[in-house]
């Protein structure tokens, strides 16, 4: 599932936030569906689906299915969904020998992907349609390790009772060993200043919580973090209790650093993609 230029016309507005002539009061999306785990190949992807299956225990969304040369799979994390997907021999990558890596962010159109690619237009975001979807591909968005693209969701009703059917069973298991609760916030790599200020554009009117992060709908927030590229830096989960995850990820050598308020879950080698845990 899954990517430039803001125009010189609207540059000085960007810096203001709002696009010369346009006051961004309907959104493009309502939330982050779901977050793409990019992998080499299908013995990688076989690999990450049995992680998040089998040491996380998050529930299937949908069963494993090849297209081509991909191979896809979801689970469900509380609030969106988690997909392994690829390999995808079309898109260069900043970090050229992973294994697995955070890499994609679908968003749900706000009413239609249509009326989505009609706000970017409005907004001087770059963009291209590409069937149900919408593909970002602005620079001040996207590159380095991160792609991004807007669905249709016509059938959001019906997918809603699913999903709250999957958080129903997700906290039945007590969030599996881990609590697991649900996403708080992706953590999202920028590099300059102006990448801030289209984000900024891009997500009007949703509030921001502070000035780099935005919570969006039900789902988790969006948060802004300086770094070298673009990319998904950390998926962040909301969990019953740290002391007990600690305890489950030291007893299955997954313990990764830990602080206070947080602790990392360790991935393989050359997986390029971090999971926090918060209580």
């Amino acid at each position: 599932m899954k990517r430039g230029i803001i125009l010189m016309g609207a540059a000085m507005t960007l810096m203001a936030g709002c696009p010369m002539g346009h006051n961004n009061s309907t959104p493009v999306v309502t939330r982050i569906h779901t977050v793409s785990i990019h992998v080499r190949d299908h013995v990688v992807h076989d690999a990450v689906a049995r992680f998040l299956r089998e040491d996380l225990q998050l529930p299937l969304v949908y069963e494993p299915v090849t297209q081509g040369e991909r191979k896809y799979v979801g689970f469900w994390a509380g609030n969106l969904v988690l997909e392994p997907c690829g390999p995808y021999s079309n898109i260069s990558y900043a970090t050229p020998d992973f294994a697995a890596i955070f890499c994609g962010l679908t968003f749900e159109a706000y009413t239609s992907s249509e009326e989505s690619r009609e706000q970017l237009e409005s907004r001087s975001l770059s963009h291209k349609p590409l069937g149900a979807f919408v593909i970002i591909n602005d620079p001040n968005l996207v590159q380095g390790n991160l792609v991004a693209s807007i669905m249709d969701n016509p059938g959001r009703r019906q997918e809603a009772q699913k999903h709250e059917a999957l958080s129903s069973q997700l906290k039945e298991d007590q969030g599996g060993p881990l609590g697991i609760q649900y996403v708080s916030e992706i953590q999202v790599g920028y590099t300059r200043g102006q990448d801030v200020d289209a984000w900024k554009v891009f997500l009007a009117p949703h509030r921001q919580a502070h000035r780099y992060q935005w919570p969006l709908g039900n789902g988790p927030a969006i948060h802004l973090m300086k770094g070298d590229r673009k990319e998904i830096k950390a998926v962040v989960f909301k969990v019953r209790s740290l002391a007990a995850a600690v305890r489950y990820l030291k007893a299955n050598n997954l313990l990764g650093p830990t602080s206070k308020k947080q602790v990392q879950v360790k991935a393989p080698d050359h997986w390029e993609f971090t999971l926090i845990l918060q209580e």
